[in-house]
């Protein structure tokens, strides 16, 4: 088993000198993209390796974002290390970040649906607007025989591009 070491922190020697020497890792993936399909496609391609990270902030995610990872991790039973770390046991401390990760989702959702229930109750619409018929026909009408482009169209009929994606290949029976 291959001791991998991971960073986003790719500014920092010392962080690399410490996977190095105390982590003892013979390989280190360094990254400057915090980014979750990344830190996926590392956790899954080393999996059966001993895997390292300095601290919670080397893999630059926030922890509601690494919920399924955590997940994962402790389904896979993966080693994964924590260098420096509040708990003595690594198991342990994945599992009160799943723990923590879940609760933050949970308090995130409940906010927004209270921001929902309250927006609705004071009269605020929430969804895609509504648009007339004559809006409809003149984006069908500027797409199939003007030729325009999606964001032509967008600007010349005030609406998003979503909107005009939406509409382009309706069918008439569906107006």
């Amino acid at each position: 088993m291959t001791t991998i070491g991971y960073t986003v922190k790719t500014d920092s020697t010392l962080e690399k000198d410490l996977l190095t020497t105390v982590g003892q890792c013979q390989e280190i993936i360094q990254t400057d993209h915090d980014n979750y399909d990344r830190f996926a496609e590392f956790l899954h391609a080393y999996q059966h390796d001993q895997l390292v990270v300095v601290d919670f902030e080397s893999i630059g995610l926030q922890l509601s974002q690494l919920a399924p990872l955590l997940e994962w991790l402790l389904e896979h039973e993966v080693s994964f290390h924590f260098m420096e770390k509040p708990v003595a046991d690594d198991h342990d401390y994945l599992t009160i970040l799943y723990q923590l990760a879940i609760s933050e989702k949970e308090v995130v959702s409940r906010r927004t649906l209270n921001g929902l229930r309250v927006a609705h109750a004071n009269g605020a619409v929430s969804g895609r607007p509504r648009i007339n018929l004559a809006t409809i026909k003149k984006i069908k009408y500027l797409h199939t025989y003007q030729r325009k482009n999606i964001r032509d169209i967008a600007t010349e009929c005030n609406v998003s591009l979503g909107t005009v994606h939406k509409y382009i290949n309706l069918n008439e029976a569906d107006l």
